[in-house]
């Protein structure tokens, strides 16, 4: 018997992963802010709108990259889906706060050490919010997408 625990990552085993759940479709998306481990389950839906089977999808994370603009009020967390983007984080971050673009005090990149499973903090000091506005990404700014629930096509239609 498996036990679903939406807030448990099972890559690095923390218990604060963003969860966002669509109890209408039964879609989900969760998303680890320690690590940048993804799963999203989504239905798929044919040409007429009919329910047809489901997409799940996991990507291992690579890290994540934490920081707010100066004089900014929310906090931007993108996780890194590639070894690739996780040395354009490193890249940008050092820039960003070299030009003092971010935070300092609140900017930083972490990357997930796969031989000891562990979280390494590469830049700045990995903080907890409680509050605050977080916008989630995927990939590194300038070239990052935001992490939102994707609705097919089908979907769309039928909420005109």
């Amino acid at each position: 018997m498996c036990i679903f625990q939406p807030n448990h990552c099972p890559q690095c085993a923390c218990n604060s992963a963003h969860v966002e759940y669509d109890s209408r479709t039964g879609n989900y998306r969760i998303t680890c802010s320690r690590c940048g481990r993804r799963e999203g389950h989504e239905s798929v839906l044919d040409v007429d709108g009919f329910y047809c089977g489901f997409r799940h999808e996991v990507g291992q994370g690579f890290g994540v990259l934490f920081f707010r603009y100066i004089g900014g009020h929310e906090f931007y967390s993108c996780c890194l889906n590639t070894p690739t983007q996780l040395v354009e984080a490193e890249a940008w971050l050092r820039d960003a706060l070299r030009s003092e673009t971010v935070d300092p005090e609140t900017a930083s990149l972490t990357k997930w050490d796969d031989e000891d499973r562990c979280i390494v903090v590469v830049l700045g000091e990995r903080i907890d919010l409680l509050a605050g506005r977080i916008v989630r990404r995927s990939g590194v700014p300038g070239r990052c997408r935001a992490l939102q629930s994707r609705r097919s096509q089908a979907d769309q239609r039928t909420m005109r």
